[in-house]
C-alpha cells in the first residue's frame, strides 16, 4: 500500500507543480487575448456567460476540449520522465504506475478546471459540467501516455469529447482504454548501450550549446593566423605547410580545450555513473567521440585551405579527444592544453607523428578509463562557479 501512496503522491504533486507553471502564461495569453479585442470588457462579459450558461454550447465544448488536449500533451514528457526515476523501483504493479501517471497528468490541466469553476460561480453551478470537465482530463491523460497509443489514444480521445454530451458513454471509453493500456506503461530497455550513448550525448548537447558559437570562434583563430601568414608571404612549400600543419592541430587543440572546459564546468563527471550498466572505457568514449564530433567542423573548415596538413591533424583528431575526455576527469584542462599545443608544434615539424598517436590511441584509452574508474566516490567536489558572481565568496569581493 505504501509504494501506491508514493507513487500517486509523486505524481499528484508533479501534476500541481506542472499545473501552476502553465497557469501562468494560460492566464497571460487569455488576458492578452481579450485585451487585443475590440471590446474587452464584452468579450470578457460573453466568455463569463458562456461558461456559466445553464447548458454549454458546441463552441464550448470544443474550445475546452482543445485546451485539454494541449495541457495533456504538454504535461506528458514532463511528468513522463519523472516516472523514469526512483519511482520505477517501488514494488508497484504496473496499473497502478499507469493509474498514478494518468492523475498527475490529469491534474496538470487543474488550470482548466478550475477557470470553468470559477466562472460558473456568476451563473447557475453546475456540477455535472464540473464532472464532465474531471472526466475530459482523466480521458485526455490516457490519450498522451506513451505505451500503446495507436490502441489507448483514439479510445481515450473518444471517451473525452463524448463526456460532453454522455457522461455514461465518456465512462465507459476511458475505462476500455484503461483495459486497453496493458502492462507496461515506461518504455523499457534502459540500461540499453544505445539508450546511453544517446543520453549522454544529450546532456552534452544541453551543457554546451550555448558555448559551441564561442568554441569554433576560438578555434578559428589559429586557422586565420596561418592562412593569413602563409598568404601574405612569400615562404617555400615546406614552410607553408609546417604552418598550415600547426594552424590546423592548433585549431583543434584550442577547440578541444575550450569544449571540455565548458563540459567540465557545466556537466562534471558523476561518480556515481559507475552505478550505471556501463563501463568507465564506455563514458570515456562517449565524451571523446562528442568532443571530436564538435572538432570536425574545424577541420573541414582547414581543409579547404590546406587539403593534406588538414587530413593529417585529423589522424591525431580520435587520440586528443580521449586526452581531453581524460582531462575532464582528471581535472587538468591546462595541462591539456600545454600538452595539446606542444603535440602541435611537434606535428608541424615532424608529421608523421601523427602515426605514433594514432597507434598510441587504444593505450590512451585505457589509461583515460583507469583514471576514470580510480574517481574517489565519497569525495566532495564544489560545483564550478565564478567567485566574482557569488555574493557569499570572500575571495570574489
Amino acid at each position: 500500500m505504501r509504494p501506491i501512496v508514493a507513487l500517486v503522491s509523486f505524481h499528484a504533486a508533479s501534476g500541481a507543480r506542472v499545473a501552476m507553471r502553465a497557469a501562468v502564461p494560460l492566464a497571460g495569453a487569455i488576458t492578452v487575448t481579450i485585451g487585443l479585442t475590440p471590446n474587452p470588457y464584452g468579450s470578457l462579459r460573453a466568455i463569463v456567460a458562456e461558461t456559466a450558461a445553464p447548458r454549454a454550447s458546441v463552441s464550448f465544448d470544443v474550445a475546452a476540449a482543445a485546451l485539454a488536449f494541449s495541457l495533456a500533451a504538454w504535461a506528458a514528457p514532463r511528468l513522463t520522465s519523472g516516472a523514469e526515476g526512483w519511482m520505477a523501483s517501488l514494488p508497484a504493479g504496473a496499473a497502478s504506475r499507469r493509474r498514478a501517471l494518468v492523475l498527475g497528468i490529469a491534474l496538470a490541466q487543474a488550470p482548466l478546471v478550475t477557470a470553468v469553476a470559477g466562472f460558473s460561480l456568476f451563473g447557475g453551478f453546475s456540477v455535472a459540467r464540473i464532472v464532465t470537465l474531471v472526466l475530459v482530463t482523466i480521458g485526455t491523460a490516457y490519450a498522451v501516455l506513451p505505451r500503446r497509443r495507436l490502441l489507448v489514444a483514439p479510445l481515450a480521445a473518444a471517451g473525452a469529447i463524448a463526456s460532453f454530451s454522455s457522461l455514461a458513454a465518456g465512462a465507459a471509453l476511458v475505462i476500455a482504454a484503461d483495459l486497453v493500456a496493458g502492462r507496461e506503461t515506461r518504455s523499457r530497455a534502459r540500461a540499453r548501450r544505445t539508450v546511453g550513448i544517446a543520453s549522454a550525448w544529450r546532456l552534452a548537447w544541453r551543457a554546451t550549446a550555448r558555448a559551441m558559437p564561442e568554441v569554433w570562434a576560438l578555434a578559428g583563430v589559429p586557422l586565420l593566423v596561418a592562412l593569413l601568414f602563409t598568404r601574405n608571404n612569400t615562404l617555400v612549400p615546406e614552410a607553408a605547410a609546417r604552418a598550415s600543419r600547426l594552424g590546423a592541430a592548433a585549431a583543434i587543440v584550442v577547440s578541444l580545450s575550450a569544449l571540455a572546459g565548458r563540459l567540465a564546468m557545466a556537466r562534471p563527471p558523476w561518480r556515481w555513473a559507475r552505478s550505471l550498466p556501463w563501463t568507465s572505457r564506455h563514458r570515456i568514449v562517449d565524451d571523446a567521440v562528442y568532443l571530436g564530433a564538435v572538432a570536425v567542423p574545424i577541420v573541414l573548415v582547414a581543409a579547404f585551405a590546406a587539403p593534406l596538413p588538414a587530413t593529417l591533424a585529423a589522424l591525431a583528431l580520435p587520440a586528443a579527444a580521449i586526452r581531453a575526455a581524460g582531462a575532464i576527469r582528471r581535472g587538468r584542462l591546462s595541462s591539456f592544453f600545454l600538452e595539446g599545443m606542444l603535440g602541435a608544434m611537434t606535428f608541424a615539424l615532424l608529421p608523421w607523428v601523427v602515426v605514433l598517436a594514432a597507434a598510441a590511441t587504444p593505450w590512451l584509452l585505457a589509461v583515460a578509463a583507469r583514471d576514470e574508474a580510480r574517481l574517489p566516490v565519497s569525495r566532495f567536489v564544489p560545483l564550478a562557479h565564478q567567485a566574482g558572481g557569488d555574493p557569499a565568496s570572500w575571495s570574489g569581493r
